[in-house]
Parts: C-alpha cells; structure tokens; sequence
C-alpha cells in the first residue's frame, strides 16, 4: 500500500525526516510504504498545507502550522492542546490554547501532526533553549521543559501520535510485547580504591547524608572492605550485569579533564577483569565520554580509541557522562568521533519519554539542518531519577515503577540505566534496590 503525501512548502527534508521516522516505527505496517510528491499509483492521498482543500474519497488533510519547517527561529512559547480519537488523548505542540478537540473529523486532522513529531524528536526547544532557562550543567533545566510542563513526559505522545495517524487512515499498526535494554553507567569501579580517595568519599556521603550516624555506618563499612570482610560497596558487577535474552550495554569512562572524570583507570588488572565479565555475558561495550566531551569530537575520539585499544574490539554507542548533551554540538561530535548511537536522552531527576518516544530512531542535525547519522535509543528509567522523583523513598519508587511499566506492557520499548554505585548500602536498603532491579529484568522476561 502507497500513501503520498503531497507537500510544497519550505525545508522538505525536514518533512522527509518525519516520514521517515513513521516508516521506521515499529508500529507502521510493513506493507505501507510512505511518499512525497509521489502521485502515481497511489492508494492513499494526504494533503500536508496551511489551506484547508476539497477532498476526495481516498484523501486525507494535514493543516500545516508552518512553524517548525520554517528556515526562521519562532516563538518557544507553545500550548499542549488535547485531542481525542478513540480512547487515545493526543496532544499538540501548538501557539494558541484551545479546548479540548476532535483528532481527524471527515479525515481531516485537527493539527499539525507531521511538526508536532519533529518538534519533540529534535528537542527544538532545548536548542533554542535561551540561557536563562539553562541549569548548572549547561543544559535546559528540566522543569522547563514542555512535557515536564504539561505533565506529559510519562506518556509516549510522539509514538501515540503515529498510533492514532496510522488508525486514522485505515491502517492497523503492529503489535508485540514490548521490550526491554539494560544499560549501566560506570563512573566508578570501586569505593574505596585508596586511603585518599576513602576520605573524600567518606566526606561525601556525609555530605549527602548530613548524620553521625550514617558517618558511623561508612566508616564501618570502609574497615570492613579493608579488613577483606566484605567486598567493596562499588563491587557489584557479578549481579549486576545479568544473564538474560534482552540486549545489554554497559558503557565505561576512558580519560577527561574536570574533577567528574578519571574516577579509574582503564589499563589495569581490575577494569579488564571488569570488562571480560561484561563480555562473557553478552554485553555490548559502549562509551561514556567524559564531562567536557560533549562538543568536542578529538575528544570522544580520544577516548573512544583508548577504549577500543583496552577491549579489542569496536565501540560505537555511548551515553554522555550527566547526561550533558549539546543539541548544536554534540551530535555532530559523535558522528565525527565514530559514534552511531548514543542513549543519552533521558532525564535527571524523573522518569519519562523526554523525546516523546520509547523507540530507537535518528537524530537530526538541526546546526546542519539534515539527518545525522547517529541513532538516539531514548533512556526512560535512570535509577538515580526514578528516587529523585520518589523523594528517595524506595517503596514510592517501587509503586511508580511498577505502575508505569503495566501501563506500557505491550507496542513498547524500556531503556533502564542502573549504576554498579546505586547498591551501596550507605545509601540505599541494598536488598530492596536489587528487588527493584530484578523485578524490572523479570518482567520483561
């Protein structure tokens, strides 16, 4: 089945972005091919523009909002409208408010669906994001972000959208269980390494925990490691990294410039220990460029090569080390570096669908203003903002959890990300931290 969409207005290939990522979806039936200016033969017709038009029977209206694909820098100031179809609430990325609407009456859309796609797949705002709204890493704060906003940003609406788009137009979108990739950020290999790095780690949790009590507990727990009675807190790789069908990344540091990095060394006895064990159970080996790598290509080349160099074998995704992530800069320094996928699109300090999917799809260089040729596999769950969110309490975070992995059970995609750091007993109850992440891997199993 072909399905043209017929489109004159400004930047095509931004409109040939978005098609492409709804051929690529996994909701799109394999028998359903899209097109643009492409007439001939057609079984379905979509008129993507600003002027509504006549419609014939196999026709369909998109309104063009001309905002997104235009070459100019507009207004960030945008509602979150609701649409209904079916029982799917979607929501628009639009710059008047208005009442809640219809999705598509006599097959024409209620909003531009195509801009509204590219606006949240981009992160346009985060681009164009003005210093003001920026936090301490440099990056948009979070509570200024449209689905945090909204209170959108645990709902996939990027992938509700092409849900509802492929219902609209007749077509039944795929179904299967959803899956599961488990991914671990290594910051640190071991807490207490040496007498040095044992006191400013003893400080900071004492910072962090601001007790006596949890001073007495560290300290306990640091001549315990020393006396060999018990393993390091950060020794956690054996149950860490599991046996199990689903895919696998855990992705290591190799160097950096700031007091974040070089946390451990890559050339030793203990990391390649370390890493074989991640290889023998199938895990694939990623980067975690340092710090200040985030727009800087010589150096995630750098560090990427010393990594390769350590393990034996390519490297070719990675997670940006806080989540620092540039969107004039950063894809392109991954690109130039040899990096094809990065998985850095999550949040801080909550779970969610920061891009409005839960599904691995292409970046767009918006500096350069083309597809890229780095994939972005969202990541939905962090260990340390599923408590942030939950105010550390461990028993709320189970009950989220729990709830919002039900509710996405099924056309899915969950991308978690817990450290070997999360388990250490000064910080967390280390029994129930492994619940909560065992129960996870089971349920996708």
């Amino acid at each position: 089945m072909k399905i043209n969409i017929t489109y004159t207005g400004p930047n095509p290939q931004r409109v040939h972005y978005v098609l492409g990522f709804i051929q690529g979806h996994p909701y799109m039936p394999r028998y359903a091919r899209l097109a643009m200016n492409d007439w001939t033969d057609s079984d379905i017709r979509i008129d993507y523009t600003p002027r509504d038009v006549p419609l014939e029977p196999n026709e369909f209206f998109i309104p063009a909002q001309e905002q997104f694909f235009s070459s100019t820098k507009k207004s960030m100031s945008w509602h979150a409208n609701e649409y209904t179809f079916a029982k799917i609430s979607l929501y628009s990325v639009e710059q008047l408010s208005s009442p809640i609407a219809t999705f598509i009456i006599e097959r024409k859309f209620g909003f531009d669906i195509l801009e509204s796609i590219f606006f949240h797949l981009t992160r346009l705002e985060e681009y164009y994001c003005d210093n003001s709204l920026k936090d301490q890493w440099d990056m948009m704060d979070e509570k200024h972000h449209f689905l945090v906003r909204n209170n959108l940003h645990r709902q996939p609406i990027v992938d509700n959208i092409v849900e509802a788009f492929l219902l609209a137009i007749g077509l039944e979108p795929e179904n299967f269980k959803s899956e599961l990739t488990i991914t671990h950020d290594i910051d640190v290999l071991r807490k207490f390494p040496s007498t040095q790095t044992s006191i400013r780690s003893i400080l900071g949790d004492l910072k962090r925990n601001k007790s006596l009590k949890s001073l007495s507990k560290i300290y306990s727990l640091y001549k315990d490691t020393q006396a060999g009675i018990i393993k390091d807190p950060y020794d956690t790789f054996d149950e860490l990294f599991v046996n199990s069908k689903h895919r696998k990344i855990v992705y290591f540091m190799a160097g950096g410039t700031s007091d974040n990095d070089n946390k451990y060394e890559i050339n030793t006895e203990l990391f390649k220990s370390i890493s074989d064990l991640a290889k023998s159970r199938n895990y694939q080996i990623g980067l975690h460029p340092s710090y200040n790598s985030y727009d800087d290509y010589v150096m995630i080349t750098e560090e990427r090569n010393k990594l390769q160099e350590v393990i034996g074998s390519k490297v070719r995704t990675s997670r940006q080390h806080f989540l620092r992530f540039a969107f004039d800069e950063t894809i392109t320094a991954l690109s130039d570096s040899g990096i094809y996928e990065d998985s850095t699109l999550g949040y801080q300090h909550r779970i969610g669908y920061r891009c409005g999917t839960a599904f691995t799809y292409l970046l767009y260089d918006l500096r350069r203003d083309r597809n890229s040729r780095v994939s972005e596999t969202p990541m939905i769950i962090m260990d340390g903002a599923l408590l942030d969110e939950c105010n550390h309490d461990i028993h709320r975070a189970n009950y989220l959890l729990s709830e919002f992995i039900n509710n996405y059970s099924q056309n899915s995609h969950l991308t978690i990300n817990f450290h070997n750091t999360i388990f250490d007993p000064s910080r967390y109850n280390t029994e129930s931290m492994w619940k909560m992440y065992h129960s996870i891997i089971e349920k996708y199993n």
